[in-house]
């Protein structure tokens, strides 16, 4: 039930983003207007987080929940200085779902923290900062600086451009990013037990290239065949490195994992 809930105040979302000039809706949709700010810092117990690019340099927010009783649920909004906080508190026992949709301009940094919360980014450049235990991680069209981390959730990045350096990481989920245009920044991508992909998409493939993986356990895969291997201990488990240069000798990319796969694909 917790997870239809969730889709249908993703479909109530989408339907009031996309819509023009639509109107708060039904009593449990709450709707801010803020002035352009530096930093947006959204925490959520599990409350999911849509961000979309803004059509001028104002910052809308809006928040839909379904929560029983319904004031158990309270958004909060505050403003310090050039940073827009945005969190959610629960009182007492509650049942039901929350949603938080932005609409940001071009340049925000977004940070976002969640205990099972998700967060999906479509269309923006900036900054992007996120930190969740069980939820999943969207990233679509977005350029900028990206460091994305979660606990048992999925990471799927897709068309992204790397504009500083960056990090993806999971640790029993699936790690999965797609270049719109070759890395020119170092880029991490990590999981403990499940998959690391990092996906050229047909776009040059250059830098220093770095890949681990437990010797007995995990696997890497490459597109082509490397100038170094080795293998070390890490914390009593033995690793392998496996290491090449491909033209040029930045960026700095590695691909690891513990007991899963670290993938580069061309």
């Amino acid at each position: 039930m917790k997870i239809f809930g969730k889709m249908v105040l993703l479909a109530i979302v989408a339907v009031m983003v996309l819509t023009v000039n639509a109107s708060p809706g039904p009593d449990y949709a709450i709707t801010k207007k803020f002035g352009k700010k530096d930093v947006i810092k959204v925490n959520t117990i599990s409350g999911d987080c849509i961000v979309r690019k803004a059509v001028d340099d104002g910052i809308e927010v809006m928040v839909l929940n379904n929560h029983s009783p319904r004031d158990a649920f309270e958004p909060k909004f505050r403003v310090s200085g050039n940073t827009l906080k945005l969190d959610e508190r629960t009182n007492g026992s509650t049942n039901g779902n929350s949603m938080w949709a932005l609409s940001v301009p071009e340049g925000t940094r977004v940070e976002f923290e969640s205990a099972s919360g998700g967060l999906s980014i479509y269309g923006l450049e900036g900054v992007f900062v996120a930190k969740t235990t069980s939820g999943n991680i969207r990233i679509e069209d977005c350029r900028g600086r990206f460091h994305m981390s979660t606990a048992s959730g999925d990471v799927n990045a897709s068309g992204v451009v790397i504009e500083g350096n960056s990090t993806f990481g999971s640790a029993s989920g699936v790690v999965n990013v797609k270049l719109a245009q070759s890395a020119e920044h170092d880029l991490h991508l990590g999981t403990a037990s499940g998959k690391a992909i990092l996906d050229y998409c047909g776009n040059p493939i250059k830098g220093h290239f770095e890949f681990t993986a437990k010797a007995r356990q995990g696997r890497i895969v490459s597109p082509f065949d490397f100038d170094a291997e080795e293998e070390f201990d890490n914390h009593h488990d033995l690793y392998v490195r496996k290491t090449a240069i491909k033209e040029i000798e930045d960026p700095h990319v590695t691909i690891g994992t513990a007991s899963g796969r670290a993938i580069l694909r061309q």
